[in-house]
């Protein structure tokens, strides 16, 4: 309590030398007393203010559904804090930095995303990451094949961690012919820093199988025993972004999630794509399943995640923003797999035979889930297109973490190539065409892979719709601080789509969901000016201390009446459609 006494004679000071009128040294007194009230501020501005929490890792990043586990929290903070996590239940314990976090065993997810929060702030959501298989933590020293861990029984998801120079080493034992998947989740999913080398090793060191890129920079290996015995899987890490030293890299945020399992593994559904009203059972596919093995499709998230699931992001491939995802699990398997819900009237069609001679005949919209099973297989379609009206053909490989690297032509009724059409690889192995052809018929599209090979996941999603009016708001950042009495200003992108014909009228954008005594005036985006491409909203508060979620909508009447929301930034493939905001007092 000493600092409380020196406090007071600092304050005692500083009034009687600050408002001293009678001493003949009264301006250097004055400035003193002047300097005694700065520190007096200093001092208890320190004391008294807390900091938004910041909030870098969880460890484990992951666990089982049906289960409760323990989760440390990682950064720099002060205990307690509070959290929001939609679809699982959380509870912060007594011990500093440790929650206990409780996984539904039917939440339909294989992601979620946990906030930190206090009075003052928010840390930035962190993923962490649901499965279905019994989970392990890595026990070090692994670092060589002598001291590798063993993993018993294998249906087994491990969480490690790779130290500067790591090396970690699991051992499993095999039967004959058996099939081994070994599946990290690092840099993809969790943001991990690291790029990984994954390795299948026999005892005395020779290297049975390798992988360095399945899933963007995260390994994958489906490994075949010859023969039965012991086998071990190690795992290695570069740099995410590359730098000057060819050496391991590891550091405490290069957390990894390894599965090991001999049973079932779930990779793709076919179809990729469903109607939002016709949920119904699809085909999956992996490693391990029984033949023509099918699982119910489910929303994403489910109702505890209502206003808080996962979106795509949309500008890339030109999406409709009313799609939204679903997937398909099972409690018994390992993996997952994602699909896209579409309202917009299209014709989902099942995976085209692999004949290079037959040509499928789509409507517009439509949506295939194709599937190049065979050396060289080139899939051809007819497109009906019709003159002067715009048409996005989109083909997605790596947005469904396929292998394929899509090669992509369009010619006109007769055959004959069109020159000025280009496919943008928006991102890499993702191929788009915003195309307006000059006559009416079936154009012809055709899809092979760029290097004329197969593999068992060369899947890919072809869309063909019409490029109709629309827009889309993006805010940078997900979290707001608002300090009582004083405007925060929310800039918004506004993008507008659609063909020149067809501009997209004046949008209202207004706020919602915004706590008593905090305010946000509405504001128009004009079709041409200044706010065509980017608005500014003022929020002010002069109410209550609040912490929570807030929405941004955007109206247009014309051409036609469309309600959008404003989506955050994409980080990890994932856009949400709410905005944190802090009320301070």
């Amino acid at each position: 309590m000493i600092w409380l006494h020196e406090f007071a004679c600092i304050r005692y000071v500083s009034i009687r030398y600050l408002f001293c009128r009678n001493s003949p040294h009264r301006t250097i007194l004055r400035s003193l007393g002047l300097f005694c009230v700065l520190l007096q501020a200093c001092i208890f501005g320190r004391v008294v203010t807390a900091e938004p929490p910041d909030v870098k890792l969880l460890i484990p990043p992951g666990g089982q559904r049906g289960t409760k586990i323990e989760v440390t929290c990682d950064g720099k903070f002060s205990w307690p804090l509070r959290v929001s996590a939609p679809g699982v239940d959380v509870v912060v314990t007594d011990k500093p930095g440790v929650l206990e976090v409780s996984i539904p065993a039917d939440i339909p997810a294989d992601r979620v995303w946990l906030r930190l929060y206090n009075d003052e702030g928010a840390a930035s959501p962190l993923p962490f990451m649901i499965g279905s298989l019994p989970e392990a933590k890595e026990i070090e020293p692994n670092n060589s094949l002598t001291k590798s861990q063993v993993v018993d029984p294998i249906q087994t998801t491990v969480n490690g961690q790779l130290e500067r120079n790591d090396v970690d080493c699991y051992v499993v034992q095999l039967k004959r012919s058996q099939t081994l998947v070994a599946a990290v989740i690092a840099n993809h999913r969790m943001g991990a820093p690291m790029d990984g080398v994954l390795q299948i090793v026999s005892p005395d060191g020779f290297i049975l199988a390798e992988c360095h890129d399945d899933v963007r920079l995260d390994p994958l290996i489906a490994f075949q025993a010859p023969k039965a015995g012991t086998y071990h899987v190690r795992i290695a890490a570069f740099p995410a972004k590359p730098g000057t030293s060819i050496n391991f890299a590891g550091d405490k945020n290069y957390l990894y999630r390894l599965t090991l399992t001999t049973g079932p593994y779930v990779t793709h559904a076919i179809p990729s794509a469903t109607l939002h009203n016709d949920l119904q059972s699809v085909q999956v596919v992996g490693w391990n399943l029984p033949a023509e093995t099918r699982l119910p499709v489910v929303p994403f998230g489910g109702p505890k995640m209502q206003g808080y699931q996962e979106f795509e992001s949309l500008a890339a491939m030109r999406l409709f923003p009313d799609d939204q995802t679903a997937i398909v699990f099972s409690p018994e398997m390992a993996g997952t797999a994602r699909l896209r819900m579409v309202r917009h009237h299209y014709v989902v069609r099942t995976p085209p035979a692999a004949n290079n001679s037959q040509q499928i005949q789509l409507s517009v919209p439509s949506i295939v889930t194709g599937w190049l099973r065979e050396p060289r297989q080139v899939d051809s379609y007819l497109v009906p297109l019709k003159k002067d009206e715009p048409t996005i053909i989109s083909v997605e490989g790596n947005r469904i973490e396929s292998m394929l690297h899509p090669y992509v032509t369009l010619a006109d009724p007769s055959g004959t190539p069109v020159p000025e059409t280009v496919f943008s690889s928006v991102p890499q192995r993702d191929l788009m065409l915003n195309y307006t052809p000059p006559t009416d018929g079936n154009y012809i599209l055709t899809v092979r892979d760029s290097y004329g090979v197969e593999l068992d996941r060369h899947f890919y999603r072809l869309s063909v719709r019409p490029d109709l009016p629309d827009f889309e708001l993006t805010v940078a950042e997900d979290a707001l601080v608002v300090p009582a009495g004083l405007p925060v200003v929310l800039p918004i992108q506004v993008t507008r789509r659609g063909p020149p014909n067809a501009t997209v009228g004046p949008i209202t954008i207004r706020a919602l969901g915004l706590p008593d005594g905090t305010t946000a005036p509405d504001v128009v985006s004009e079709p041409t000016g200044e706010t065509a491409t980017a608005v500014k909203m003022v929020i002010t508060s002069t109410g209550s201390p609040f912490s929570g979620r807030f929405r941004v909508k955007g109206t247009v009447e014309t051409p036609q009446k469309l309600e959008r929301y404003a989506r955050t930034a994409e980080r990890l493939d994932a856009c949400f459609e709410s905005i944190w905001v802090t009320i301070t007092p």
